[in-house]
């Protein structure tokens, strides 16, 4: 199981009608990071509100991800975040907006 790490103010609350943003450290099972190791390809699915956001996924180059997203709707949004069908720690988060 990766003990990748999420982190950012997008993962904790969001801006309606504005890009927010958080970042995803990819790390493998031990813990330690993956940076020179290749790019992970993260799945992420955000909903709420009736609709579902479409994210945008930012390699950094440096072992990070980052993912952005812009909810037109206030409200509560789920994101769910998973690598290789098994869901990061901490998935599904839910964000308020």
């Amino acid at each position: 199981m990766r003990k990748c790490v999420v982190r950012g103010p997008g993962i904790e609350c969001a801006i309606a009608r504005q890009w927010n943003t958080f970042t995803i450290e990819s790390r493998d099972a031990e813990g330690n990071s993956r940076a020179g190791q290749g790019r992970d390809d993260f799945f992420v699915k955000i909903h709420g509100s009736g609709v579902r956001l479409r994210a945008k996924q930012e390699d950094n180059g440096d072992g990070t991800t980052t993912v952005s997203y812009k909810p037109e709707l206030s409200g509560i949004y789920r994101v769910t975040l998973s690598l290789l069908g098994e869901a990061l720690p901490g998935s599904p988060f839910t964000v308020s907006s």
